[in-house]
């Protein structure tokens, strides 16, 4: 890919020298001096990086059955499992009811 202007491409500038780079970039190896940092925080604020704010567990937790295929899913479960109950509570009386 070749670039027009004053534009370098994804390619191009990994084969550009590191001081046409810095040139192009209006900065030295050494970085920023101390009155420049100063300046620039006053202006820009300080490099802090942004902190990612978390939902409760328990939201995360709701959050899991928004999708309507999980309700069913819960709901047949649940169904299953107390037509279980009901059937093994009957077998067991008639077995203690047999003794």
């Amino acid at each position: 890919m070749v670039s027009t202007g004053d534009e370098i491409g994804p390619e191009e500038i990994w084969q550009e020298p590191a001081s046409r780079l810095l040139k192009r970039l209006a900065t030295n190896p050494s970085g920023l001096d101390t009155a420049e940092v100063q300046s620039l925080s006053a202006v820009h604020g300080y490099n802090t990086a942004a902190t990612a704010t978390r939902s409760p567990l328990w939201l995360q937790f709701l959050a899991r059955f928004r999708n309507p295929l999980v309700v069913i899913y819960l709901i047949g479960v649940t169904v299953a499992y107390l037509a279980l109950v009901e059937i093994a509570k009957h077998v067991f009386y008639r077995f203690i009811a047999e003794r």
